[in-house]
């Protein structure tokens, strides 16, 4: 996502000279060595990448969440506004990753790994988590394209899609693959395979995950280690959410926070874009760009290799594989091949919500009643017709009319 009225960023030259006189070239070494000492310290107004503090940065690499933050003023107020919102970046994300956690359990947290590790048993849970499971699960039961219990789903197309090699292990080409994934899918659509329930205690909040034997049995049969309770899809979402709330109540709110499934959230007061992806000649294009009022939260999805790390996609004959996965198949959603959506109504988990309901489509028909209904701005290109946008009433698209025509959403037919 880019906040299209950024400003540049400052470059530091640096001025070479040649001297005859040793004494006078060692007293010139000195004073550039100096010069560049107070050029590296310097700040303009701009925007700045946070990483989380050093004692935290290792575990929260994994995270996979990212934040830039504007600051202005002289330097000294820059970096003292830098050094502010990374600790309250550092501290919000550090508690939204092991609270979300599916993996791994921490004596002082009870997240979502100890409630499947005690599987069985009421496990008392902070209201935070509560809610969360609460939200998660309400998407589950209205069936539109997420499931709270998609976990070891999810977790085998990973398996897959980080392979070296990962068209030799998809179930097209690989009967013993498409055996495992046609097996998970049915277990996990029983509603007696998983189930959680929620309740209300005299300290609080409680969970209880129900496991069948049945399904344990065939994980364990499949070798498959993979979390039961797991936020899977709409864990980023969740995650972002969490430390943009916790970033906008202490004061933080010039930052853009984005996860690298590609969901945005932007605090500032400032409009944002993000790029549509289309197949062009050899290469891929962006034809359109979707732009929206911040504050706002942004969806990018594509199927297409745009760059960057080659894993977690792959078009295996003719068909294009990537982790939003559509639960009710076992397969990757293949209709869309990408999708934009903006808001600065809906949050990024409602928004995410309804990406996955979009991705999971089957046709163009059900991509528009899928995005009626909603103030979403929404625009997609499906892969039947990679040259035509599709566009909501309110969407506000900068399009390229050399590389792609607009048609409404609405008049799908």
């Amino acid at each position: 996502m880019a906040d299209t009225k950024k400003p540049g960023i400052l470059s530091d030259p640096q001025n070479r000279r040649h001297f005859i006189i040793f004494l006078v070239a060692a007293v010139v070494a000195v004073t550039a060595f100096s010069t560049g000492v107070v050029s590296l310290n310097h700040r303009d107004a701009g925007y700045y990448e946070v990483v989380p503090l050093d004692e935290q940065n290792a575990l929260l690499f994994d995270a996979g969440i990212s934040l830039l933050y504007y600051a202005e003023g002289s330097s000294a107020d820059i970096r003292e506004t830098l050094g502010l919102a990374q600790k309250a970046y550092t501290a919000a994300l550090y508690n939204a990753y092991r609270l979300l956690n599916p993996d791994t359990v921490w004596e002082d947290v009870t997240n979502l790994a100890a409630i499947s590790r005690r599987a069985g048993e009421t496990v008392p849970i902070s209201r935070e988590l509560c809610d969360i499971l609460a939200e998660a699960l309400a998407l589950t039961e209205a069936d539109a394209g997420y499931s709270l219990y998609a976990g070891p789903l999810c977790r085998e197309w990973r398996n897959i899609l980080y392979l070296e090699e990962p068209a030799e292990a998809d179930p097209l080409r690989n009967p013993e693959e498409a055996r495992r994934l046609a097996l998970l899918t049915e277990a996990l659509a029983k509603p007696e395979s998983l189930s959680l329930t929620l309740s209300e205690t005299e300290e609080g909040c409680a969970a209880c995950l129900k496991v069948s034997p049945e399904l344990t049995a065939l994980l364990e049969e499949m070798e498959l280690d993979a979390p039961l309770l797991d936020l899977n899809l709409l864990r980023d979402a969740f995650t972002l959410r969490l430390v943009a709330e916790s970033l906008a109540a202490q004061g933080f709110v010039e930052g853009q926070l984005s996860s690298k499934s590609g969901l945005y959230v932007g605090l500032r007061k400032t409009e944002y874009g993000l790029d549509l992806y289309s197949p062009g000649e050899g290469e891929i294009v962006a034809p359109a760009r979707l732009q929206v009022q911040g504050p706002a939260a942004m969806v990018g999805f594509t199927a297409l290799q745009t760059g960057g790390s080659p894993y977690g996609k792959a078009e295996v004959d003719g068909h294009l594989r990537h982790l939003w996965v559509n639960h009710r198949t076992g397969l990757p959603g293949e209709i869309l091949l990408s999708a934009v959506l903006a808001s600065g109504e809906e949050d990024i988990v409602t928004l995410t919500a309804l990406a996955l309901r979009l991705i999971s489509a089957d046709s163009r028909e059900a991509l528009a009643e899928a995005a009626s209904g909603t103030t979403a701005a929404i625009a997609l290109i499906t892969a039947d017709a990679p040259q035509l946008i599709l566009v909501s009433e309110n969407a506000a698209l900068l399009a390229d009319p050399d590389n792609a025509s607009v048609k409404p959403l609405s008049a799908v037919n």
